[in-house]
């Protein structure tokens, strides 16, 4: 099991949490009943379709060979990690991808550009997963990572 799944799974059942308390009329759980129907079904429907969705695709598309450079960015909050696809041919800057972090190490890709089969969802052009040496690196959601 990822760690996007338990973060899915979290946000779901604190949403039913919330639900739940404005329901039964706990003071000042419900005002946010709405936004917790909405967190919850974010949490338990649309995050883990959407990496179902994710997994197929990488099951069933042809990965096209890419250059990639991956960057560690740290805060004071949170680490994240992005791709950028190196694109010769082109003359605009690339997009950054924001990146799960896996459970292995990354620390030999960073910073230097690796060759990847890039997954790319066909009905969007986007990348969904970039397969490395390593294991396979798994996209965020789009409006989970923008950079």
């Amino acid at each position: 099991m990822s760690v996007a799944f338990f973060l899915s799974v979290g946000v779901g059942l604190t949403g039913l949490l919330f639900l739940v308390l404005g329901t039964i009329g706990v003071s000042g759980a419900a005002g946010s009943a709405p936004g917790a129907i909405a967190s919850a079904y974010l949490g338990m429907v649309t995050v883990p379709r959407r990496y179902r969705y994710a997994s197929r695709l990488v099951g069933s598309v042809k990965p096209t060979q890419q250059d990639i450079l991956l960057a560690l960015e740290s805060d004071s909050d949170s680490t994240s990690l992005y791709a950028t696809p190196l694109l010769s041919s082109s003359t605009q800057q690339a997009k950054r991808v924001a990146l799960l972090i896996p459970t292995w190490s990354i620390q030999p890709l960073l910073g230097k550009p690796i060759e990847v089969a890039a997954y790319l969802d066909p009905s969007t052009c986007r990348p969904v997963a970039f397969g490395t040496s390593r294991g396979i690196l798994w996209c965020l959601l789009p409006w989970q990572g923008t950079a």
